[in-house]
């Protein structure tokens, strides 16, 4: 069991995605990781920017038990038959509880049960080590194929 405070069992039943809109959007870009992190991820600011000249990845905040406690964009890749995980970031006050992992399950599981594509991938910078062991015990291995310019590429692809 995973535990966000003494009073509040951790769940795939207690993480939910509602997208970025006026009311909570002030809030969504207010999120912050700690400051060894900030150079492993786009601001939230700048991923919803972009998610409005990509429109195929959507922008969510990640709550915890109807707290705000992080921000995800994923979709279908603009550019191939599948789909791609563009962000996914938890406040720094809500790291090491488990939430990560448990948002990160549901993106997978909701992906997958869209059946359309087979496939998810997602880029990092080599230096997230802590990322880079997650995604691997979740089953995405690296891939040579370059999206971004200096960072690792992942993919994961769905059993049947």
């Amino acid at each position: 069991m995973l535990f966000i405070n003494k009073e509040s069992v951790l769940s795939l039943n207690t993480i939910e995605f509602q997208e970025v809109n006026r009311e909570n959007f002030n809030s969504i870009i207010s999120l912050r990781v700690s400051s060894d992190q900030v150079d492993y991820i786009d601001s939230n600011l700048y991923s919803i920017a972009y998610s409005k000249v990509c429109p195929s990845l959507a922008t969510y905040g990640i709550y915890c038990n109807d707290t705000l406690v992080g921000f995800t964009q994923f979709g279908k890749d603009p550019n191939h038959l599948r789909y791609m995980l563009a962000e996914i970031m938890i406040a720094e006050q809500y790291q090491n509880k488990g939430i990560g992992q448990l948002a990160l399950i549901k993106i997978i599981k909701n992906l997958k049960n869209e059946c359309k594509f087979d496939s998810l991938i997602l880029t990092l910078v080599p230096e997230n080590e802590i990322a880079k062991n997650i995604y691997i015990k979740f089953g995405f291995i690296l891939i040579d194929e370059v999206i971004i310019e200096d960072e690792l590429t992942m993919q994961l692809t769905f059993d049947s």
